[in-house]
């Protein structure tokens, strides 16, 4: 019986622990190895994915379309590196004001992987 409480207890602080890592934490490095590239657009139609920013972590809901910045590279699920030239862009994004038009307009690669 006291095994069976031990696992319990490990169990419960492996999803504790998996809970705290929000998957739309980003890390914007100038490093060019090992990064998703990601183009700005100003015409929503051309983006791949509509993004909307939270200033708190706790905001980002596990969920692709909401980015939380972080300053740590350890801190984040995802690392990636703006580009000047949209043929550079692994991901092609455009800001949005309001957290209901954020999603994917297309198909991708990262899809659920930020």
């Amino acid at each position: 019986m006291k095994k069976l409480g031990t696992a319990l207890v490990l169990v419960l602080l492996m999803l504790l622990a998996a809970s705290v890592t929000y998957a739309s934490n980003i890390y914007v490095t100038n490093d060019t190895s090992d990064v998703i590239n990601v183009y700005i657009t100003d015409n929503e139609n051309d983006a791949d994915l509509c993004v909307y920013v939270v200033n708190y972590e706790s905001d980002a809901r596990d969920k692709d379309e909401i980015w939380y910045f972080v300053n740590n590279e350890s801190d984040a699920k995802a690392k990636i590196h703006f580009v000047n030239d949209q043929n550079d862009a692994d991901l092609m994004i455009y800001y949005v004001h309001n957290e209901n038009d954020a999603g994917w307009k297309t198909s991708n690669q990262y899809r659920g992987r930020l």
